[in-house]
């Protein structure tokens, strides 16, 4: 914000820091929502890569039970392979992390550790 001018004409000073604890806990909401999981199943690792920041998510990933029919099969036949999903988060997870903490992310690496089975409701 450095140059920029508030309602008196005084410019502001000063810098925005944003704590790793932070930029880890926004990393994790993000990586939940692109894998269909909760927070709580998603850690998250940053390192520093020459100046931009390296993000390594270790998640669950929500997929359809094997016996599934309806509206979740059709579901998990649309969203794609498991590899598939994981490289479409490491693309999400890149841009809403840059776009919200103004950080420069360099590698994005996702790592599955478990699925997180989605089991049918059944109708009563």
């Amino acid at each position: 914000m450095t140059g920029e001018a508030d309602a008196a004409g005084s410019p502001h000073r000063g810098r925005t820091r944003i704590s790793a604890r932070a930029l880890r806990s926004v990393a994790s909401a993000i990586t939940a929502e692109a894998m269909g999981v909760s927070a709580a199943r998603v850690a998250i690792e940053l390192a520093d890569a020459n100046g931009s920041l390296e993000v390594t998510a270790s998640t669950a990933i929500s997929v359809v039970s094997l016996t599934a029919t309806g509206r979740k099969a059709e579901r998990a036949d649309r969203a794609g392979s498991v590899l598939e999903r994981a490289g479409g988060a490491q693309h999400v997870i890149r841009d809403r992390l840059g776009e919200l903490t103004g950080s420069q992310i360099g590698r994005v690496n996702v790592r599955l550790t478990q699925p997180h089975i989605e089991q049918e409701e059944r109708v009563r």
